[in-house]
């Protein structure tokens, strides 16, 4: 049996690999980034990926890979493949089968809003929740009338925007601030949901299901989890109550699902209530935990998508922990814990011995992904050591000695050429480079002029405060560009704000001789990100920036 494993959590991913060595399962892997621990493997025989966000490049690259490979089975391990996969499930299936149930099911329960409603039918509580409708004006929005902290959730984990994949991210906001960025970030391209935080820890259900009966099912508690959402680096397996296993049971009937399937809940002692707060339909990060507890989910869906066998698990086991080693040591050093602390931690490593704790990534008999785990964790040390070195030796063109030779150069350029095409850059393209662009197209008629933001997230809305500032009705429909998606002969000049853009554009494919820092114009320092800022601060940068722009008014 031939497999082709689709992306996936690098701890799913290994868990998956693993899983289906062992039933003699010839596996290859595809992701889209070269360092993946689950490529280190040594079940892995073959290793692809492509560094891409264009729907069209990895539909057809997958399709290539397929036709060539004679695969039986198709595991895609993570929303973005799911979600790939799902759209278009035929296409996929004429060269193997595909784990995913077909009927555009996966998008289904992917929908965070439709969950809301399919909830209160079923009569399971959740938390408190508003929903604001994608394009909707983000300083319209009642802020007042919400009560901090906030947990903001897009509609779906995964979009298609503009023929980009794009993932979203869940935020715990602190105040109205927080939520009016988080807003402009996403309300241009999906529905925001807003929920109440309620009180309690993270247990959730694991499940196998066939045309929506529950065939195993599993349970899990945080035990260390970060303040402000997300995977936990530390759980243990538990029992199952019977409210779990009824709102379970009940919630994958309703859906008619096929497949493995994470409910995620929050429970509260005290009151012995049970909230739900979200459904993945596709393998989880702390899915090895729920390998070692009985129920190998990896194999019941090579049995089942390849030879059509329900399984039959065995009753799960309770009381094992696993952990993410590095994870768990960042959650450790972010909860600053005293000395006491640190040594009980340490203490509790004592359940390997016993055979009651195990390890995600560390693993004996395949220990190089745990090599490489630690090598990739260094290198995005020291990446991020040498880019704020390379920061600060960009901030040299800002001297008053280099900004001078940068506007003579500036000059030099209008001299020799007719400039017909000038491109504002800024990091996210949702406040200086957009406020640049409005407000050139607005006083200079004899140019044209685009904004663009190196970060690359497309479908952003500009920044809410400077909203506020800008009474026009163009700046209030802006929506962020990737610089990426600039051809490199369109501009004649290119203007950026900041070192921070100085060093970042380097790695885009412009012409060096043609781009210059705004501020060499006229203000000469750099012009400061309003997204790091006070807000009170904002109105002067606004000014900063338009100074700058009337000395280049001049020169037209």
């Amino acid at each position: 049996m031939k497999v082709l494993f689709l992306g996936g959590d690098d701890r799913s991913g290994l868990a998956t690999v693993r899983s289906l060595a062992k039933e003699k399962c010839k596996v290859d892997f595809f992701g889209l980034s070269q360092h993946s621990v689950v490529s280190h493997s040594k079940y892995v025989e073959k290793h692809y990926f492509l560094n891409t966000d264009k729907v069209d490049e990895l539909r057809f690259h997958i399709l290539e890979l397929l036709s060539n490979g004679k695969y039986d089975l198709v595991l895609p391990g993570d929303d973005v493949f799911c979600h790939l996969l799902d759209s278009d499930i035929d296409a996929y299936e004429r060269f193997a089968k595909v784990s995913l149930p077909g009927k555009r099911l996966f998008k289904v329960l992917s929908d965070k809003q439709l969950l809301i409603n399919v909830s209160n039918k079923l009569k399971i509580l959740t938390p408190e929740t508003k929903i604001i409708n994608k394009g909707s004006q983000v300083n319209d929005f009642p802020v007042s009338k919400i009560t901090f902290p906030v947990y903001a959730k897009p509609r779906y984990s995964v979009l298609i925007y503009q023929g980009k994949i794009q993932t979203t991210c869940v935020k715990k906001l602190h105040n109205s601030e927080q939520l009016l960025k988080y807003l402009s970030d996403y309300m241009g391209r999906v529905d925001v949901l807003l929920q109440n935080s309620v009180p309690g820890f993270g247990k959730s259900a694991y499940i196998f299901a066939v045309e929506g009966k529950v065939i195993s099912i599993s349970c899990q508690t945080r035990l260390h989890e970060p303040e402000n959402g997300g995977g936990s680096s530390y759980r243990s397996s538990s029992k199952v109550d019977s409210y779990m296993l009824d709102s379970s049971i009940r919630i994958v009937s309703h859906y008619g699902w096929t497949g493995p399937i994470m409910i995620e809940y929050k429970y509260d002692p005290e009151s012995n209530k049970y909230y739900i707060m979200e459904i993945n339909a596709r393998l989880w990060g702390s899915l090895a935990l729920t390998i070692n507890s009985g129920h190998n989910i990896p194999k019941y869906i090579y049995e089942y998508f390849s030879r059509g066998i329900v399984p039959k698990p065995n009753k799960p086991i309770a009381g094992l922990t696993q952990r993410h080693l590095i994870n768990d040591i960042g959650w450790l050093y972010r909860k600053k814990k005293g000395v006491l602390e640190y040594f009980l931690w340490i203490g509790s490593f004592k359940r390997i011995f016993y055979g009651k704790e195990f390890l995600d990534v560390e693993k004996k008999e395949d220990f190089m992904p745990a090599i490489w785990s630690y090598f990739y964790f260094l290198k995005h040390k020291l990446n991020q050591i040498n880019r704020i070195t390379g920061i600060l030796l960009s901030s040299i063109s800002f001297l008053y000695i280099f900004q001078v030779k940068n506007k003579k150069r500036l000059i030099k350029v209008f001299k020799e050429k007719k400039v017909n095409n000038i491109l504002f850059v800024c990091r996210g393209n949702i406040a200086r480079s957009a406020y640049c662009e409005n407000w050139a197209k607005n006083h200079i008629l004899n140019c044209n002029f685009l904004s663009a933001g190196t970060l690359g997230l497309e479908g952003r809305y500009a920044h809410p405060e400077i909203l506020n500032i800008v009474a026009n009705d163009n700046f209030h429909s802006h929506s962020s560009v990737a610089l990426s998606s600039i051809k490199k002969d369109w501009p004649d000049l290119i203007f950026i704000m900041d070192a921070k853009n100085l060093y970042e554009i380097k790695s885009f494919d412009f012409y060096s001789n043609l781009i210059f820092p705004l501020s060499c114009l006229s203000t000469l320092n750099q012009i400061k990100d309003p997204d790091k800022m006070d807000l009170k601060k904002i109105p002067e940068t606004i000014s900063i920036i338009e100074n700058n722009l009337r000395q280049l008014e001049k020169f037209f």
